[in-house]
This record gives structure tokens, sequence and C-alpha cells, in this order.
């Protein structure tokens, strides 16, 4: 059995940049920008307690989908 470090090492890494991925998976960092209408929306504070937010969007399929930390 593999693991997902084995294909992608240092992901961290990556999700601490800004990067497009022709907009089917894009990273910003320290964005605190108002969401898009029409995506479904996923926030840190819904998954664990947070106190001190990072303010990282990522999105997923041209912002069908997106993550934030803020």
């Amino acid at each position: 059995m593999s693991s997902g470090c084995r294909y992608v090492q240092n992901a961290k890494n990556y999700f601490s940049k800004d990067f497009n991925a022709a907009g089917a998976l894009s990273n910003t960092t320290k964005s605190y920008e108002p969401i898009e209408k029409g995506t479904i929306r996923l926030r840190s504070s819904d998954i664990w307690n947070r106190k001190h937010f990072s303010g990282t969007r990522t999105s997923a399929l041209w912002g069908l989908f997106t993550y934030t930390d803020y």
C-alpha cells in the first residue's frame, strides 16, 4: 500500500505559496477576500476549532469547491 506523501514530496511546501494549475486547482495565501457566489464552501473552523487563521483560500474545479482558512 502506498501513501500520498510518496507521490507528492513535501506537500506543505506547495500549499504555502500562491499557485494556479489552469484553474483546476488554485491556492492563494493571505487572501481574506469574500467568496464568490455559487461555490461550495468549506471553512477550516467547520472542521476544527482554530484561533489563528492563515487567510489561505484553496479552490478546485474552477471555483466550484472552495476551502478557506479565515
